[in-house]
């Protein structure tokens, strides 16, 4: 099989990127729910509560001097469960965010999604702050956007190992019904049709459809 004209039809039907080549821009989510420095804890619990987030940047006027999450708040109340929290409504009143911020982790924007994995990982942490060139707070990525990425990635290299046996089939047979194409890749045949659809919009494959609606694959170039 010719590399160059299998990779080409490839992409005609998935356009994708590995993390390596995904920026963390392209993922992050732009909109960032800022705390002040000098808010009472309690204020924080209730802001947490009140957007269902786990934690956030903390400002200083417009400078990011920290963050702060969740698991900073169980510490001072010593809680085991969040919800438990509003029992130490008076121990968290009488602390303020500067106090027990900790110094944000932060991740260019222009970076790949698989250094912001391995940062993530390395400092043990569930999410990155995200800054532009000039160190100016521009997003948030979370483990969550990591997860949803790769699980996608995951998906499209899956997928791409049986559009390999489909193309390896048709290849070798010269022509294949849909429904023996199915057998022998464990792929739906409405799915293994439409893909000999994208193949034939660029005259690589040609499909006969019968009257009794089985479809036959037929190769049309010497290289799939």
């Amino acid at each position: 099989m010719d590399i160059k004209i299998h990779q080409k039809i490839k992409s005609l039907i998935f356009r994708k990127k590995a993390p390596s080549k995904i920026l963390v821009r392209e993922v992050m989510s732009k909109r960032v729910l800022k705390i002040d420095r000098d808010w009472d804890l309690w204020k924080v619990y209730l802001f947490f509560k009140r957007n269902r987030i786990s934690g956030a940047p903390v400002f200083f006027g417009k400078k990011l001097v920290g963050e702060i999450s969740r698991s900073d708040l169980l510490e001072v109340a010593e809680k085991e469960f969040f919800e438990e929290l509003e029992e130490a409504k008076d121990i968290l009143k009488r602390k303020k965010v500067f106090e027990v911020m900790k110094k944000p982790i932060v991740i260019k924007e222009n970076k790949s999604l698989e250094e912001a994995r391995i940062l993530m990982k390395r400092r043990n942490i569930s999410r990155l702050l995200v800054v532009d060139k000039n160190g100016e707070l521009v997003g948030i990525l979370t483990k969550t956007d990591l997860a949803v990425v790769m699980g996608k990635e995951r998906i499209l290299e899956e997928t791409n190992k049986k559009i390999n046996e489909f193309l390896k089939l048709v290849e070798k047979e010269g022509e294949v019904w849909s429904d023996e194409v199915k057998k022998r890749i464990g792929i739906s045949r409405e799915i293994i049709e439409e893909w000999a659809k994208k193949f034939e919009e660029v005259g690589l494959i040609e499909l006969e459809y019968t009257k009794t609606g089985k479809v036959l694959i037929r190769k049309l170039v010497e290289k799939i």
